[in-house]
């Protein structure tokens, strides 16, 4: 009887452990969205195809040579004189309004000689010197002048100037020693004159216009010349030590000659640069 219970017992605890284990729940599969292809919007082309030529190879030509002349940017101070006005930089020692134009020849700056009227000696009556401060220290002007004197002392000039006793010149001029036109460099020192063409210190030179260069180098003061403002000759030296407040510029005069016929000096620019 206690075997049959036993077994009973045994029975009824495999039967149990059969019917209680859960049963698994099914996990259902991971869906993986189909990707959506994005909608290509076609944008038609404006482009119209170009048939493009072969390159060829471009054939260098060189650059036409001109003068080298002062430039604006070279320059300190540089008038072309091609305005209806003067500037204001400029100032007349005795102005003479009817022996000067702006107008008279275009782009130049005109000044006719007048006779019997020199700053060289005792007259100092020369009209018509047009004149500026000059710079500190060494410098160079220039100035493009078309003339041509015939006669003896008819001069158009480039001016290093403190008054009528006192100043350097170099001229465009008719001399006895230069028939058919010069170059001269001359000065003054305290009233007592060293004229070039008496001094060695002209060259003849018969072509205008010609191109005029003063130097100054502390107390000496060099002239040049040149016809095309590139290759400049040496006209001479001249020594003043006592300049002051030293004014710079242009005239033109028939000097002490009462004969000659007055002529224009038409100046073309006038340009100041600095020098070492």
């Amino acid at each position: 009887m206690k075997r049959n219970m036993l077994v009973f017992v045994v029975v009824l605890v495999l039967a149990t452990a059969c019917t209680s284990a859960p049963t698994p729940t099914p996990v259902p599969p991971t869906t993986v969205p189909t990707p959506i292809p994005p909608t290509a919007t076609l944008i038609p082309s404006t482009a119209t195809a170009t048939s493009v030529p072969p390159t060829t190879t471009p054939i260098l030509v060189p650059p036409t040579q001109l003068p080298s002349l002062p430039t604006p940017t070279a320059c300190l101070f540089r008038d072309d004189f091609d305005v209806a006005t003067l500037n204001s930089v400029w100032s007349w020692v005795r102005e003479d309004k009817t022996h000067w134009s702006l107008s008279a020849s275009s782009g130049n700056l005109q000044i006719t000689t007048r006779s019997k009227e020199s700053i060289f000696g005792k007259l100092s009556n020369q009209k018509n010197l047009l004149l500026q401060k000059a710079p500190a220290g060494n410098f160079e002007i220039i100035t493009k002048v078309a003339f041509d004197p015939t006669k003896d002392f008819q001069k158009a000039s480039l001016l290093v100037y403190q008054d009528d006793d006192n100043f350097v010149m170099l001229s465009r001029s008719s001399c006895a020693q230069c028939r058919g036109g010069g170059v001269d460099l001359s000065v003054e020192v305290i009233g007592k004159s060293t004229l070039g063409f008496d001094a060695g210190m002209y060259k003849a030179f018969p072509r205008s216009p010609v191109y005029l260069k003063i130097g100054k180098d502390g107390t000496r003061y060099k002239g040049y010349y040149s016809a095309d403002g590139t290759s400049w000759t040496q006209v001479g030296e001249q020594t003043h030590s006592g300049l002051a407040d030293i004014k710079i510029g242009i005239t033109a005069t028939n000097d002490s000659n009462a004969e000659t016929t007055e002529i224009p000096a038409d100046f073309d620019y006038f340009c100041v640069m600095k020098s070492p």
